[in-house]
């Protein structure tokens, strides 16, 4: 089994520790490396060649989400899980548009951790249930306009699959289409929404209430 290369960058070093023990107990993950901040985080990158890295967003230094941008534009293929606490979702479009994959609380059990590593791995985003109750309550107490972006049946169909965490193959048979049209489709939604990617589609559904969750 390939083992996926993860990085953890946080600046408690306690929580860090606790979750590398965490990840570590699992065959298909090998903790590489931790940083404190992006600029540690950054260093890493010139000796190790991560797949996955779990990165804070509030850090000294540099934060998590100029870490990610510059990340990125030394490895372009690396994956980004964002560790969250509740109170962050200010962060989260600025996280995303920064290239951010999944989004877990920092209080989140094994089992939305590991979920999220294999779910980014396959190159899908991934947000924990509690996170996503965090993003609708916060939502709900502020009135947004209602969006001028007028989608159809169909797509109003895939975006609520979407949300729901349903894979392409699984979107793509139940709208009686294969994977190539599917991605055609996702990408027409996308740019009518602005969205960089599904994760900002995810927050722009919830915030302009095409989805209930």
């Amino acid at each position: 089994m390939k083992k996926h290369k993860i990085i953890v960058v946080d600046d408690h070093q306690q929580f860090r520790s606790g979750l590398k023990s965490i990840l570590s107990k699992n065959n298909f993950i090998d903790v590489i490396g931790e940083a404190a901040n992006g600029f540690e985080f950054l260093k890493l990158l010139d000796s190790q060649n991560p797949d996955i890295v779990f990165m804070d967003i509030d850090m000294p230094q540099m934060n998590g989400i100029e870490a990610v941008k510059e990340g990125l534009k030394k490895n372009p293929d690396l994956k980004f899980i964002v560790l969250s606490m509740f109170g962050d979702e200010y962060y989260y479009s600025q996280m995303i548009q920064a290239g951010a994959k999944a989004f877990v609380l920092k209080t989140s059990n094994v089992s939305d951790l590991l979920q999220a590593v294999k779910e980014v791995a396959l190159g899908k985003n991934y947000f924990s249930n509690d996170l996503l109750r965090s993003v609708v309550f916060k939502i709900n107490k502020i009135k947004h306009e209602k969006s001028i972006v007028q989608f159809n049946d169909r797509e109003l169909e895939i975006i609520n699959a979407i949300c729901a965490g349903f894979a392409d193959d699984e979107i793509a048979e139940k709208n009686r289409c294969s994977v190539l049209e599917l991605n055609v489709l996702k990408t027409n939604i996308l740019e009518k929404a602005n969205c960089k990617n599904t994760a900002g589609l995810i927050i722009y559904a919830i915030k302009n209430k095409l989805v209930e969750i």
